[in-house]
């Protein structure tokens, strides 16, 4: 609405929410499954110290790696990419009966290059678009 240029207050965002039904999808609970630290593998470094939050794009990356050297306090540094990757499961995925691979991974396609990354807005970067935040980023002026 604000790119529209309405004024909404949050409490009327709320009502017309309410009113017209709109919910987001329910994820189902599960039961979570610890990892087995029982083994002589190293451990990775934590190089980010868990921030996430950078000046310029593609300076930092991140990859969920659930099954291997999750220690009990590590789980916030999974959780970006948890959500990222938990929102097309939710939105897309639990929804759709895919009739090939291929399909999927077309479905998959669109979803993250057309509507994640184009259009769906992100709280974490100022309900911006992750787009958006890129090219802001990209323009500004290094000091």
């Amino acid at each position: 609405m604000r790119d529209r240029g309405r004024q909404l207050s949050k409490r009327t965002v709320v009502k017309l929410i309410k009113d017209n039904g709109i919910r987001p999808p329910r994820r189902k609970r599960k039961v979570p499954i610890t990892t087995d630290s029982r083994h002589s593998h190293p451990i990775a470094p934590n190089l980010l110290d868990r921030n996430i939050k950078t000046d310029a794009p593609e300076t930092v990356w991140l990859a969920d790696i659930s099954a291997r050297h999750c220690l009990s306090d590590q789980w916030r540094d999974k959780a970006p990419m948890q959500s990222f990757f938990g929102s097309p499961k939710t939105e897309l995925v639990h929804n759709t009966q895919f009739r090939t691979r291929a399909g999927a991974k077309r479905a998959l396609f669109e979803y993250i290059e057309i509507f994640y990354n184009r259009q769906r807005r992100h709280s974490s970067i100022g309900y911006r678009t992750s787009a958006q935040a890129r090219i802001d980023m990209v323009m500004v002026p290094a000091a």
